[in-house]
């Protein structure tokens, strides 16, 4: 019998939709999976094979169960409705899945097989369901084609036509319109509506249908539009830091889930959904922008990585004219090089154009790179643009995400290296940025063996406690500095600005510290071991960075440059033996600016070691015991970075701090010479002073971001224990903290001290501080239980919804 032509269409039509569909879930399954499995080569490879799965073990279902069930359009119309439901359930769930992932990251994993089992459990439960029915359904679609042996050919061909066509259209659609319009979750919540919709078209278009069938298919259509339309995913699946693991609770049970929701959706302040990325910018300490649920850069706290990428190659460069930055993130590097008066033109190579959005709000940092007349971009593949691109460069720098995540490793291959040295001018350098944490020696190794390959010299330069930047000269000839040259550099504006705002040095023996190594400690940490180079068509880096990804490996950058001390290669240029005591100093003073510890070798003077040892207590809080270290040597002002501590750990020991001291910290940075007589008139006993100098800093914190974490919070803070000393002083320290500061800095403590004051003056107050934080209040019973007394003494609109939170705080500790 052959089949109806109204049968084969409406067949053709659901085959098409179905994959349309399909193809749009894979793309939401992409993208919404990458923030909470890590955005690995290994993540991508899982979801296409658990959904091969399906679609396999879904077929092999229909085999078996043929002969039990009747191809009609009314069992196809439950099918594409169950479909529906079982893609709802996981955005039903919503950020209960993420929370899943944190409790597998917090169990002990013996080996890689039992995480790929971890990510395989999260993989299934999102998408096996689904890609069971939809393996199901396709051969169920021919059997409705037509019926017995005639056109069988036909039927079969139609139906892969019409999916096909559906697939590649859902591709198309959904990555280059639909999903930058629409949001990943957007696209999610639409593919349950199409099948539902498809489902009841199907439905209404057979022939017969009974009450019962009928009833199934709207009780569990209406079961699915309940499910999406609940809250879904939110920060904390997808700009939390989770795949990376840089997130974790701080404690067990449902409270803790809350708090750490409540802070993740406070601290989310912008997002967007690319066409390449999804993009999301948050406020905890300073801005940061999230890309594919992993921090990509922190305005403030990325700064030495960031503005010592763009100024790094001006420097060592003899006279820079034109650059090219590949990524263009919070544009501090692009911005600064292309701010160096030498430099006379400067691309930029941005895949995801949404991180406009991030360059535009750090215009305060990046000096405002998106106006600068000598600063080009381009919105385009950095390997596509070198290969086509004409243009010849002095300077090319690479500042890509992580390697582990999928298609980054592309950046660290030879053919890439070789597309670079083909771009440079015949002095030109390549600077690339390469993380020193979660990683082994091996990988390193990896990268430096294929560098080394392309470039004849190459050196190790450092730019926070665990970012390495390589600087690899086109020629041998291209490491033309000298102590001299590097002297007349700083001379020049622009770099001396950003070193001293990125690094805080303002001296070549500032400089000099970040030197880690050169050629000859390369060439001997590559002649003991035989690894292969990394290459398009065997990229290592790409899997042997996935498997540390959010592990503590041995890999050391202070490790490197102590084997760089050994072999006498730990400095670029040549230097007295005054100047080479300064510079281990500076190093000392490095680490704690950098962050991290600071490293104590046997092989330092013990003044230095002592230095060291008051450094390590200053970073501790123990400034009484540090100071006691700082008064059994000569402090070096000369250093901007031992001059602030040594001031700030006088004012926090309630030690008077010499003028000439301030003097000294202001030139620097005004900010924290403000916050050390702050601190200093408050331990002394004098909050009068103490009072205006808080004011004097908060205002300068307006306009400028610079100032040390540490510093800054224990001024916040003692801003509190002063309200608590008098309330009288409240009122204008509220005032002043209405407004976040430059860049956000301090934001998550500006709102929780600006609410702590709030107490102080009055009900209005406390309910303007929540305001800024609703409806994601930290998640505290002391702070839910005063946000219920004054809400209900003021008769707030949110009285109800504050009771009830409370209500669920209390019931969960229990």
């Amino acid at each position: 019998m052959s089949a109806q032509p109204d049968r084969l269409g409406i067949v053709c039509l659901a085959s098409g939709t179905v994959g349309f569909v399909f193809f749009l879930m894979e793309i939401v399954w992409y993208r919404m999976l990458g923030p909470l499995l890590g955005g690995t080569t290994y993540t991508f490879g899982l979801i296409l094979c658990v959904a091969l799965l399906g679609i396999g073990v879904g077929g092999a279902l229909y085999a078996l169960l043929a002969r039990l069930v009747k191809p009609t359009l009314s069992f196809l119309a439950f099918i594409c409705t169950l479909e529906a439901l079982l893609i709802a359930v996981p955005y039903w769930y919503g950020d209960q899945i993420a929370f899943w992932v944190l409790h597998q990251q917090s169990q002990p994993v013996a080996t890689f097989l039992e995480q790929v089992w971890y990510w395989f459990q999260i993989g299934a439960f999102v998408i096996f369901p689904a890609a069971l029915v939809a393996g199901f359904q396709f051969p169920l679609l021919i059997a409705i084609a037509g019926t017995g042996k005639e056109n069988v050919g036909k039927h079969v061909g139609w139906t892969f036509a019409a999916n096909t066509l559906g697939a590649i259209s859902g591709s198309i659609a959904g990555g280059f319109f639909l999903l930058p319009a629409m949001t990943a979750p957007g696209l999610w919540k639409l593919s349950v509506c199409l099948l539902l919709s498809l489902g009841l078209i199907l439905l209404l278009t057979g022939q017969r249908w009974k009450p019962v069938s009928l009833a199934t298919s709207l009780l569990l259509s209406l079961l699915t539009i309940l499910m999406i339309t609940e809250t879904g995913p939110t920060a904390v699946w997808r700009h939390a830091g989770i795949g990376a693991r840089r997130a974790s609770l701080e404690d067990t049970g449902p409270n803790a889930k809350r708090n750490f929701s409540h802070t993740k959706n406070r601290q989310c302040i912008w997002e967007a959904e690319g066409r390449e990325s999804s993009v999301a910018i948050t406020a905890t300490d300073s801005l940061a922008f999230i890309v594919n649920g992993k921090s990509d850069g922190n305005a403030f706290g990325d700064a030495g990585t960031q503005i010592g990428l763009g100024l790094l190659g001006p420097l060592l460069h003899p006279a820079p004219r034109t650059g090219l930055v590949i990524g263009l993130g919070t544009g501090e590097s692009a911005g600064w090089m292309a701010a160096v008066e030498e430099m006379t033109a400067v691309d930029v190579v941005e895949l995801e154009p949404v991180v406009l959005e991030i360059t535009r709000r750090c215009s305060q940092i990046n000096r405002d790179a998106q106006q600068n007349p000598k600063l080009t971009l381009h919105f385009n593949d950095a390997r596509e643009f070198l290969l086509t691109s004409k243009q010849q460069y002095d300077l090319i720098v690479s500042e890509p995400s992580n390697p582990y995540r999928a298609g980054i490793a592309n950046l660290y291959t030879r053919e890439f290296y070789d597309s670079v040295s083909n771009r440079l001018n015949p002095d030109g350098l390549f600077l690339q940025w390469l993380q020193g944490y979660e990683v082994d020696d091996r990988t390193v190794q990896i990268v430096l063996q294929t560098v080394q390959s392309v470039f004849p010299e190459v050196q190790i330069w450092q730019t926070k406690a665990r970012d390495m930047v390589l600087v690899c000269g086109k020629s041998k000839q291209a490491f033309q500095y000298q102590l001299e040259s590097l002297q007349q550099k700083l001379k020049q504006p622009v770099l001396a600005e950003g070193l001293k705002q990125g690094w805080s040095v303002i001296d070549v023996e500032g400089i000099l510290a970040h030197f880690v190594c050169g050629d000859r400690t390369i060439n001997q940490l590559l002649e003991s071991v035989s690894e292969p180079m990394n290459l398009d068509d065997r990229n290592l880096l790409e899997y042997a960075f996935a498997k540390t990804v959010g592990k503590s490996t041995r890999f050391s950058i202070h490790d490197l440059q102590n084997r760089a001390v050994q072999l006498d290669d730990d400095l670029p240029v040549s230097l007295d033996s005054e100047s080479r005591k300064k510079v281990t100093q500076r190093r000392l003073a490095m680490q704690l600016r950098l962050g991290g510890r600071v490293h104590i070798d046997d092989g330092l003077s013990e003044e230095q070691q002592t230095r060291g040892e008051a450094f390590n207590l200053y970073l501790a809080s123990r400034y009484l015991d540090a100071l006691a270290r700082f008064q059994t040597f000569q402090p070096d002002l000369s250093c901007p970075i031992e001059t602030m501590v040594y001031a700030h750990t006088l004012a926090e020991s309630g030690v008077p701090v010499p003028d000439e001291l301030l003097i000294k910290v202001r030139e620097q940075n005004p900010t924290e010479a403000a916050a050390i007589q702050a601190i200093a008139a408050l331990q002394q006993k004098q909050p009068g002073e103490g009072l205006q100098k808080i004011l004097d800093t908060l205002k300068l914190l307006e306009n400028s971001p610079w100032g040390s974490r540490q510093l800054l919070d224990s001024l916040l803070f003692k801003a509190v224990s002063l309200c608590d000393l008098d309330a009288g002083y409240a009122e204008p320290l509220y005032e002043q903290l209405q407004q976040p500061f430059s860049l956000h800095r301090l934001e998550d403590n500006r709102l929780l001290v600006r609410y702590l004051i709030a107490e102080k003056i009055g009900n209005q107050q406390i309910i303007d501080s929540l305001q800024t934080m609703e409806p994601n209040a930290p998640w505290k019973e002391w702070l839910l239980e005063k946000r219920v007394r004054v809400y209900a003494a003021e008769k707030h609109p949110l009285t109800e919804r504050a009771r009830n939170e409370l209500s669920q705080f209390k019931r969960a500790s229990h």
